[in-house]
C-alpha cells in the first residue's frame, strides 16, 4: 500500500504485490501442513460461538493453536497492540521524486521504560479490583 501511495502508479508496485501474495500463501501452506486441526477448531469456534465473532469463548482453542504455531513453526503471537503501533519500514526502494522528510522539532523525547522485572513493587498493592 505504501508503494501505491508513494508512486501514484500501481504498475510499478505489481512485483511487490506478487511477493506479498506469495509470502501470504506460503504462510498458510505452512499452517495447513503443520497445524491444520488446531486452526480449523479455532476458526470454527470463532465462527459458531457468537454472532459477532468474539474471542472470549474460544481461548482454549486459541491457546492450542498458539502452542502449535510456537512448537512446530517457531512463530510467536505478537503482543497486544503490536499492529496498532507506528512502524518505520526499512526498504531498498528509492524514495519517490519530490519526497520531503517531515521534521518534528517539538516532538517529545522518548522516556525509556524498564522491563517489568526491574520495576519496584506497588506501594499500595494491586490496582485490580474484583467485584462480586
Amino acid at each position: 500500500m505504501l508503494c501505491r501511495h508513494e508512486e501514484k502508479d500501481i504498475r510499478k508496485c505489481v512485483d511487490i504485490g506478487k511477493d506479498v501474495t506469495a509470502c501470504g500463501l506460503e504462510f498458510f501452506r505452512k499452517v495447513k501442513k503443520e497445524c491444520l486441526d488446531e486452526f480449523t477448531q479455532f476458526a470454527n469456534c470463532i465462527d459458531q460461538s457468537s454472532v459477532d465473532f468474539q474471542f472470549e469463548k474460544c481461548r482454549n482453542t486459541q491457546a492450542a493453536f498458539d502452542k502449535c504455531m510456537l512448537e512446530k513453526l517457531d512463530m510467536h503471537k505478537p503482543q497486544h497492540g503490536y499492529y496498532c503501533r507506528a512502524k518505520v519500514l526499512k526498504t531498498d526502494r528509492p524514495k519517490p521524486p519530490g519526497y520531503i522528510s517531515p521534521e518534528f522539532p517539538d516532538a517529545p523525547k522518548l522516556i525509556p521504560i524498564p522491563p517489568a522485572e526491574e520495576l519496584p513493587e506497588a506501594k499500595h498493592g494491586s490496582r485490580i479490583f474484583v467485584w462480586p
